[in-house]
Formats: C-alpha cells, sequence, structure tokens
C-alpha cells in the first residue's frame, strides 16, 4: 500500500480565516470568531490546569520564602496568649476578692468590726502624732492659793 499524496493545488479542507488578530490599520477586529475561540480555548484551558498551578505556586512560595514567617509570627502570637492568660488569671482573682468583699459589706457584724478597727487605728494615730486634745487645764481662782 502505497501512501496517499496530497494534491499539488495545494488546497486543504480546512476553512480558510478571514482576518487576523489585527485589521490592516493595526486595530483589533471586534467581531473576530477566531480570537473569541482562541481566547475561550485559552481560558478553558487555563482552568482545566488551574487544580495543579495552586499547588505548585504554594511549593514554590515555601520553597522560596520557607517557613520561616508563620514561625515567627506563631512564636509572636504564642507570647502574646501566654501574657492574656496571666492578666486574665490576674483579674479573674481580682474579681473574686472584689465579690467576697461585695458580699462581706452587706454583713451588719463585718461593718461594726471594719468601724471599731477605723477608731483604733485613729487613736493610734493621734497619739503617735501627739494630736490627742489636753484635759482643759483649770485656771486657779484668785481666791485660792497655790
Amino acid at each position: 500500500m502505497a501512501k496517499q499524496r496530497r494534491p499539488d493545488n495545494k488546497t486543504s479542507d480546512l476553512p480558510l480565516q478571514a482576518a487576523g488578530f489585527v485589521s490592516e490599520k493595526g486595530n483589533l477586529e471586534a467581531n473576530n470568531p477566531f480570537l473569541k475561540r482562541y481566547l475561550m480555548r485559552s481560558l478553558e484551558v487555563f482552568l482545566y490546569w488551574m487544580p495543579v498551578w495552586v499547588p505548585l505556586i504554594l511549593l514554590a512560595q515555601i520553597g522560596t520564602l520557607g517557613l520561616k514567617a508563620s514561625r515567627k509570627e506563631e512564636q509572636r502570637l504564642i507570647g502574646h496568649e501566654t501574657d492574656l492568660q496571666d492578666r486574665f488569671e490576674r483579674d479573674v482573682k481580682e474579681m473574686k476578692g472584689l465579690k467576697r468583699q461585695l458580699d462581706a459589706l452587706g454583713n451588719d457584724i463585718y461593718l461594726e468590726r471594719l468601724r471599731r478597727q477605723r477608731t483604733e487605728e485613729q487613736k493610734l494615730e493621734i497619739e503617735e502624732r501627739g494630736l490627742a486634745p489636753l484635759p482643759p487645764v483649770s485656771q486657779p481662782s484668785p481666791t485660792e492659793k497655790p
């Protein structure tokens, strides 16, 4: 069997294209069906290979930049987390103390104890500073002899 040869008239069964991407003046053709098909096919191929490109881009980024930035950010956030946890524990302790004090202020016996304690503290401070009032000194009357 011999190969079939094309006729020498160089005609093909492909449809002839009327125009290219640009017109003779250099402007893009507005209603060029070939251009529309070309762009649609390009978009289709791009979207078809998208699931391959995304991981490759991610791997390239990890390969070039590494995980240094993310590890650095993680350490910074862990530091902030421990600071916030400590602050939260301090605030909880303070809240419990204030709640206990608020509950105690509703107790009459506790209020009386506080009043007596403050009175004693004031007396001690007055004596320390020498501010205690002195009893009135009685003036000798002119008829009395000292």
